[in-house]
């Protein structure tokens, strides 16, 4: 079971990542600020992300609460820096779109993981 969860947790963080990506590409249609891009994809990442998690993985309610959803975004906003630092040293050293995407795809990885752990222990403690 206990694997199957882990399963679940990654499968939804691909998910969100991509969620995360496209939401970027949708924002820079209709602005070039990289910086509000990110934060328009992370945030749509994140809700996404919650929704599944919180209903599939972790097995709670299938309604939103809001306690439980700032406690998680809390601990999402911690970790959030690993995925731009490691997003935007990509551009930087790179220099084109792709990379900058193969460095978000890769911080998110990071960040998930760093993410579960905490989830279980403090946020959907059973």
């Amino acid at each position: 079971m206990l694997k199957n969860k882990i399963f679940l947790y990654f499968l939804f963080a691909l998910l969100a990542s991509i969620v995360n990506v496209i939401g970027q590409h949708i924002f820079l249609n209709y602005n070039e600020n990289l910086f509000f891009a990110v934060i328009a994809g992370s945030a749509a990442g994140l809700v996404f992300k919650y929704i599944l998690d919180s209903s599939i993985v972790f097995e709670g309610k299938k309604s939103i609460n809001i306690r439980t959803f700032v406690i998680y975004a809390s601990f999402g906003a911690c970790i959030t820096p690993v995925i731009w630092i490691v997003e935007v040293m990509f551009l930087n050293i790179f220099g084109t779109v792709f990379m900058r995407d193969v460095g978000a795809f890769l911080g998110l990885g990071l960040a998930y993981y760093i993410k579960y752990e905490m989830d279980k222990r403090y946020v959907f403690k059973s």
